[in-house]
């Protein structure tokens, strides 16, 4: 690998390729979406198409370096798109299709000629679609998912049969997201999954696993199959991989010029030059690699972009390439003098995008410090372009190697309220330990004195309803026994059919029964059958059900069947859960906050204990959803402590140790958030974790 040429922050990227001087610069600037664009792709004729997580889908069409927005689809509930691929199915009737990957778990395909409403919503998921590929020789289309899962649609099939006439190929056996699809072009179909269990497997026609690929050190967010025998792999462990499909084997490591996450790879190919892989991901980093015949990497140059993160590159027909970002932009950078962006426009773009870094790091300090000096900053509107050596370091230094923080009032180490010692901050100040984070065990509704009120309640309500809803009096007595403090009893069928019983009684009269099962999630034999199965999970309208359904779920948290079947449905964490903040009821508050404090629990836990392979797509979207309840408060009194503190805890877990969760954070104001906190409650342990979390993120 050729390591000699320097990173770059300068506006154009040279690229030396048998003596001619190959130079790619800005082209053209979209402003796609309202937040991050994830993901984009040009079609045949030359348009692109843009997803964002505001949830809609936008076509873009050019003259020049000039591009118009000609169609906008916003997706029902405002779903966030997060993967977009595109295809056909001519057989069907469909000569140019746009599949997009939603948050709920669904796949919406569109007919490219007439996108008012999708042709057909595909449903084969239990969370977020972050990953769609279309293989048009074999017309089948491979969607990934944070539910662990991987799909084959066979597409043509199901435009024409529908779904409940045509066999669906589900690829089970990773044990984390799945962030990665594609197929290996052979005579006989195959499949690839790259997941954040760390490995890459490959899957036969009859969706078996054939064999499995292990090497990176971290989440695999990125395939790409260059042949029958070879495919690069791509991960947050900062490597490129290359891989012998046929002997199974690693055949060589790729390293860029830095250690920041890489999350996509595109494959260039300019008119009369060479070949290229693209890569790019946190940071705004972006390297082209020579492409060469036998599979070789030669690493030309990189660059960085004044985003924090670039979540999708694509290459273009023509020799560009385009990347979607988080600041919502998607912008194109071309290698042809006739499209390059003028000085003027480039000038601008550049110094309003450092301009803006320098601003949110100035309103990061002052919200850190109240003892900061912003007058070491020129206001946002100054002309600070020349300022070149602070911008330099904003763009180029923001992944870490920042001193070690000590708070200037308590120093190294600080008192920890209802401890008996004082107690060290942790040296990592990204990764706060004591007595309030990381949760030591999981927290749990239990019976205290609920159990006999329940149970009249239970009889009462039982008495107004009909067979087959009505519980027998062995089903009375196995209801009994439940709601005992004693849980060493045998479980028999007798003990299931009642809560099966229970979960059906309509909503109006379900308070009891969701009281009953939720104390039933605390032994571990009720909560293997049940949690095995499927969540208990739906949109009741009344606060006494929302305030069970919300217990119930922080009890499933008790054994370990409870958390995988909560890691099987994050969408609820993000969605569902978060909104119940929302409530005036402070039991409403305790029961959601709870419930997301033990899955930020779930999700640092299984990180820690699968040597840090970190999930981050779960944690985002959580992270977003509090942090967007907390902007929307006016009045932090009105939160129960306890909320609020249990609220504070899974904001720390899920940031925990990952810089581009507490960049995000701070993009989202939670530093002047946390602040306003400090400033209107009075308890002690609620100040101490907003301390820790300041110290995250001083930290970076």
């Amino acid at each position: 690998m050729d390591t000699s040429d320097e990173c770059s922050t300068s506006k154009i990227i040279s690229l030396n390729n048998d003596n001619e001087n190959l130079q790619f610069s800005l082209s053209a600037i979209i402003q796609a979406h309202s937040d991050d664009a994830k993901c984009v792709i040009e079609t045949p004729t030359g348009t692109l198409i843009s997803g964002g997580r505001d949830g809609f889908m936008k076509i873009w069409t050019n003259e020049g370096i000039n591009w118009t927005n000609t169609s906008t689809v916003q997706q029902k509930d405002c779903l966030a798109i997060n993967s977009i691929a595109l295809g056909s199915a001519p057989d069907a009737g469909f000569e140019s299709l746009i599949f997009l990957g939603r948050k709920n778990g669904s796949v919406a395909i569109y007919n490219a000629s007439n996108t008012e409403e999708p042709v057909k919503v595909l449903q084969g998921h239990k969370s977020n679609v972050c990953a769609l590929y279309f293989d048009d020789k074999t017309g089948f289309l491979m969607s990934g998912s944070w539910d662990h899962n991987a799909v084959v649609w066979p597409l043509e099939l199901l435009l024409k049969e529908g779904p409940d006439r045509v066999p669906i190929g589900f690829l089970s056996g990773h044990k984390c997201s799945v962030w990665a699809v594609a197929t290996v072009p052979s005579k006989l179909p195959k499949f690839l999954t790259g997941s954040a269990d760390k490995s890459i497997k490959l899957w036969s026609k009859d969706y078996d696993v054939i064999t499995e690929f292990f090497g990176h050190t971290d989440v695999v967010r990125s395939l790409i199959v260059i042949s029958e025998l070879y495919f690069f792999s791509t991960s947050n462990d900062a490597t490129i991989i290359l891989w012998d499909i046929p002997n199974c084997t690693r055949l060589r490591n790729f390293l860029p010029q830095h250690d920041n996450f890489i999350y996509t790879m595109s494959l260039l190919h300019i008119p009369s030059k060479d070949d290229f892989l693209l890569s790019a991901g946190e940071g705004g980093c972006i390297d082209i690699w020579k492409l060469e015949a036998d599979a070789n990497l030669i690493h030309k140059f990189s660059m960085k972009v004044p985003v924090q993160s670039i979540w999708s590159i694509s290459a273009l027909r023509n020799g560009d390439f385009a990347i979607a970002s988080s600041s919502g932009m998607v912008l194109i950078f071309t290698a042809d003098p006739s499209r390059r962006a003028p000085d003027d426009i480039q000038e601008f773009f550049y110094s309003s995008q450092y301009e803006e870094l320098a601003f949110k790091e100035k309103e990061t300090q002052a919200a850190k410090d109240p003892t900061f000096d912003m007058s070491r900053f020129s206001t946002k509107n100054d002309n600070i372009a020349a300022n070149d050596g602070f911008f330099h370091q904003v763009v180029t230094e923001q992944n870490g190697n920042a001193a070690d923080y000590q708070d200037p009032i308590t120093g190294s180490g600080r008192y920890v309220p209802g401890s008996s010692s004082v107690k060290p901050v942790s040296i990592d100040k990204k990764r706060p330990q004591n007595n309030f984070v990381p949760l030591g065990d999981f927290y749990s509704f239990g019976k205290e004195g609920v159990s006999q009120k329940l149970f009249a309640c239970l009889l009462d309500m039982n008495l107004t309803l009909f067979q087959p809803l009505k519980m027998t009096d062995d089903e009375i007595c196995a209801a009994s026994q439940i709601l005992k403090d004693n849980t060493e009893f045998e479980i028999t069928e007798c003990h299931v059919v009642t809560l099966e019983k229970a979960l059906e009684w309509p909503l109006e009269r379900a308070v009891p029964a969701l009281d009953l099962f939720r104390i039933a999630l605390l032994h571990p034999k009720l909560n293997e059958i049940f949690c095995s199965l499927k969540p208990v999970l739906g949109n009741p309208p009344k606060d006494p059900i929302l305030i069970l359904s919300c217990r119930s779920l922080a009890n499933a948290a008790s054994h370990s069947y409870g958390r995988e079947m909560l890691l099987s449905a994050t969408s609820a964490f993000s969605s569902f859960i978060p909104e119940q903040l929302y409530s005036s009821k402070q039991a409403l508050q305790i029961s959601s906050a709870t419930a997301l404090a033990n899955f930020a629990s779930i999700l640092l836990k299984n990180s820690e204990a699968k040597s840090n392979v970190t999930e981050l797509g779960p944690r985002e979207d959580i992270l977003r959803s509090l942090i967007l309840v907390l902007q929307k408060t006016n009045n932090y009194s009105n939160y129960s402590p306890i909320a609020l503190f249990r609220i504070l805890q899974t904001i720390i877990m899920l940031m925990w140790g990952q810089s581009t969760l507490i960049y995000l954070a701070i993009e989202q104001n939670l530093p002047s958030i946390l602040k306003q906190i400090k400033d209107g409650v009075s308890d002690e342990d609620i100040k101490s974790l907003i301390r820790d979390a300041e110290g995250m993120i001083f930290a970076i």
